[in-house]
């Protein structure tokens, strides 16, 4: 195994672990800007680790026909200017390693993508006003994760003044915090655990260090 010092990706989601535990600690149901940075980190991590599972298959692509064409493939969607999304990278490499797309219908997949389109909300923040739409499907999306009370999506309303609230306040919590993290471990794991050769699985979980992301 190469070097531990360069999994840089563990600062990241060591972050966003960090940020979760300060949440647990605090006043249950209350609202936790560390809850969004758990949130940010952990989708941070998902960018950081394909790059460095690249980096590592670019460096030992002689070891399997397989880990050659991930590290040409995902190597040509990292280095586009434009950049590729991060749905699309996760989605071809399962693809490439395991031989099938990846089952959009699973859970792990269902909350990757919505963890990745609540971090795109985040980022690119607008008044609830102008977002409406958008927002109250991500929120009712969560509330059938029951990652938030039932009660939140009905009261949301940006255009009606007396329920108009920030969303980020339903999010900012210690079950989103939680969720965040282990959704970023368990879809480190899912792109690369159903290859059908033990020596690529053991490339993903020893070699470019998938194994040490675990759930909290």
């Amino acid at each position: 195994m190469i070097d531990g010092a360069y999994f840089t990706t563990h600062i990241l989601y060591e972050i966003a672990k960090q940020a979760y535990h300060r949440v647990s600690s605090q006043v249950e149901n209350k609202s936790h800007n560390d809850a969004l940075v758990a949130v940010l980190f952990s989708t941070a991590t998902l960018e950081s680790y394909m790059s460095q599972a690249v980096f590592f298959a670019q460096m030992w692509s002689n070891r399997h026909p397989k880990i050659k064409v991930f590290a040409q493939f995902m190597g040509e969607l990292e280095s586009r200017d434009a950049g590729s999304s991060l749905k699309t990278k996760y989605y071809m490499a399962h693809w490439i390693i395991c031989g099938t797309p990846l089952d959009r219908g699973k859970l792990t997949y269902q909350d990757f993508d919505l963890l990745v389109d609540m971090r795109n909300a985040l980022m690119h923040l607008k008044p609830d006003k102008y977002n409406s739409q958008k927002i109250r499907k991500i929120l009712s999306r969560l509330k059938n994760r029951k990652l938030i009370p039932d009660n939140l999506v009905p009261n949301y309303n940006p255009n009606i003044p007396e329920q108009r609230t920030v969303w980020v306040h339903y999010v900012s919590t210690a079950t989103i915090a939680k969720w965040a993290c282990n959704t970023a471990a368990e879809m480190i794991q899912e792109f690369w655990k159903n290859a059908p050769e033990e020596e690529i699985r053991q490339f993903f979980r020893i070699d470019a260090n998938a194994g040490g992301y675990v759930p909290l």
